[in-house]
């Protein structure tokens, strides 16, 4: 029907055994003769940004969380106007007949804000693919009216040290009040070769002043957390103790509704 077709799947525990493992493989190659491309996020991921602690809900809640912002990042391309346009065209050309997929969302505040949020789109532990061997991408900035030139070619440079230069590149620009001294890079790679599954990305993920973070959770759960409204975030930061804010805010407040 000449429809662009995406489609944004999870995959399996690998504790859950062969056999259900070997069902969700057959049900993706049948996935994707059906869509133009295939945004895969394997269950066992979720252990990159959890600890030991996590309850499954909790966890559960994450994965879907990443799931609509998958398919809000995609959406807002296409239907948010930007001060330099992506439009359905390009998305459609990107994602056309592609196969696999690696969709990153970051955000960055701060001095280094525009490179911080290239890292954070790149460095997704969620996704099963990345951005080596990406045959066409999609670079979009979104930031305030303080958004300067300069870190658009920083935030672009991070991208540019890893992807081939000859790459099909599409990007663009919006600029939003309400991002409020951050900024947002928004990541879609696609034609990918089925055997490009290594990590690209070595080093020590770095907060903004250049210090080695503790782990790669707290840096996950800015991917998550920025999906919230701020002002939602704002208020739940003001009800919560002060031992509750190493939880994202989205699950404090389904913790709250639960004890209600």
């Amino acid at each position: 029907m000449g429809i662009l077709t995406v489609g944004i799947i999870t995959k399996p525990f690998s504790f859950e055994g062969n056999r259900r493992t070997g069902n969700a493989e057959e049900g993706v190659k049948k996935i994707k003769e059906a869509v133009d491309t295939l945004i895969v996020i394997p269950n066992d991921k979720i252990f990159n940004v959890i600890d030991k602690k996590t309850s499954f809900k909790q966890a559960f809640t994450m994965i879907d969380k990443i799931l609509f912002l998958g398919v809000q990042g995609i959406s807002d391309l296409i239907i948010k106007p930007g001060d330099i346009n992506i439009d359905f065209a390009d998305v459609k050309a990107v994602m056309t007949n592609s196969g696999n997929a690696l969709l990153g969302i970051g955000y960055g505040a701060g001095e280094k804000r525009a490179v911080e949020a290239a890292r954070k789109a790149i460095e997704n532990p969620l996704l099963e693919e990345n951005l080596d061997g990406a045959k066409s991408i999609i670079f979009a900035v979104t930031g305030g009216h303080d958004l300067t030139p300069a870190e658009v070619r920083e935030a672009a440079a991070v991208v540019e040290e890893i992807i081939d230069p000859d790459v099909n590149f599409f990007w663009g620009m919006t600029l939003d009040d309400s991002m409020e001294d951050e900024i947002k890079v928004t990541i879609i790679a696609t034609g990918f070769e089925e055997q490009s599954k290594e990590q690209i990305l070595k080093q020590p993920q770095r907060d903004i002043l250049g210090r080695p973070t503790m782990s790669g959770r707290r840096e996950s759960e800015n991917f998550i957390m920025r999906g919230i409204k701020k002002e939602n975030v704002q208020e739940e930061k003001a009800e919560a103790p002060a031992e509750d804010l190493e939880t994202p805010a989205f699950i404090r407040r389904s913790l709250n509704k639960d004890k209600k």
